[in-house]
This record gives C-alpha cells, structure tokens and sequence, in this order.
C-alpha cells in the first residue's frame, strides 16, 4: 500500500511498502480498504482478526491473592492499561474492569478468587463480548494525542487541570471543542500612558 505524501507524491510506509497492524493512519476514501477497519470502538472477531487482536491487548503471567484485588504487572502494562478498561484471567471473575492503578499495580473492582499464578489480558479498549469478540478504539469526534509521559517521564506539555482527563492515561478523553472566556482567562494588564481633553460649560 502506497500512502500519499502532503506534496501530491506517493511514498510506501515503513516495512517495505505495508502498513504496521494497529497503526491507525488517516484515511479520505470513499470506502475502508480490504483488511482495514474504522476506529469507532465497535467489536471485531479475536479470530478473524487475530493479528489486530494480538497487537491491541496484553498479557502478563501475574500472582494473585485471594481476596485482594490488585495484583503487580510491569511499568508497560500500568501505563497503558485505563481505568475502567477490562481484563480476563482465571483468577477474576468475567466482567472485571481496572478502578486504579500506580507505576505497577493494577487495583480490580473484584477481588482475586484464590491464591494462583495466572496469565492476565489486558483490554485498554474493551474486551467486546468476553470471549469471542474486542473493541477497537474510538476515534469518533476526537484528535489523536500522544500519552504525556509515554517516553517514561510525564512532559507537562498537557496537565489535567486544562486537559480536563489524566493525560498520562490510555485513552482518555479531555478537552472541549469550545470554551467562554472569563476574566481569569486574560492575562494581567496594567493601562499607562495618559489621557488629555477640555470640557466646555
């Protein structure tokens, strides 16, 4: 596949002429081209689209403590793992989603079943159904930004005081396509110079 470059020139993508599976590349053509998808959040088959499937989520053999639900993954896995986003393992029961998270803990809204090592899937966008299906992202109404701190370290170019979200955070959703000023939105600004008239009476 050839991409067209700003300049009216086609170029092939990185690989040798085909695009990475889970790129997400701009597209205005009439109809999606054979083997792509929109990104709309809606669910495809895990094994028609396997490839997509196994690029989108994660797994990690993790240790599980009955009664307790926050089990410790790698950095790479709490920092791209949302809050909300679902997980399957043996050791949760089905319909288990994240509710917190540090550097390398993922804290469930259930609790572990038992003592047990266990493989662990990660959903940052949605495990569909829960056994056949997965949900892509959903890019509907949105820009793409880069996660603030996926280098390791957050780059405070976004913070949640403006962005509205958690911009270190897979996923989510801040900004707003509009705002109305008010008085602390307009920098301070001190008048000078002088003013000269008459007054006739």
């Amino acid at each position: 596949i050839n991409f067209l470059r700003a300049d009216g020139t086609f170029a092939p993508t990185a690989g040798g002429g085909s695009a990475i599976v889970g790129m997400i590349i701009p597209w205005a053509g009439a109809s999606v081209p054979p083997t792509y998808q929109l990104a709309y959040g809606q669910l495809l088959s895990r094994t028609t689209f396997v490839d997509l499937y196994s690029v989108i989520t994660a797994t990690q053999t993790v240790t599980c403590t009955g009664g307790n639900p926050t089990i410790t993954v790698t950095a790479d896995n709490a920092a791209r793992m949302t809050i909300g986003g679902h997980i399957e393992s043996s050791c949760f029961i089905p319909g288990t989603t994240v509710i917190s998270k540090t550097a390398n803990t993922l804290t469930m809204i259930n609790n572990a079943l038992g003592n047990t090592s266990a493989t662990i899937t990660l959903f940052p966008w949605g495990n569909g159904d829960g056994s056949t299906t997965f949900n892509v992202p959903n890019l509907m109404g949105r820009s793409i930004v880069g996660r603030d701190n996926m280098s390791g370290s957050t780059a405070g170019v976004l913070t949640s005081t403006f962005y509205g979200a958690n911009p270190d955070a897979l996923g989510a959703s801040g900004g707003a396509q509009s705002t109305t000023l008010v008085a602390g939105n307009l920098p301070p600004y001190t008048p000078s110079g002088s003013v000269s008239g008459s007054v006739a009476i």
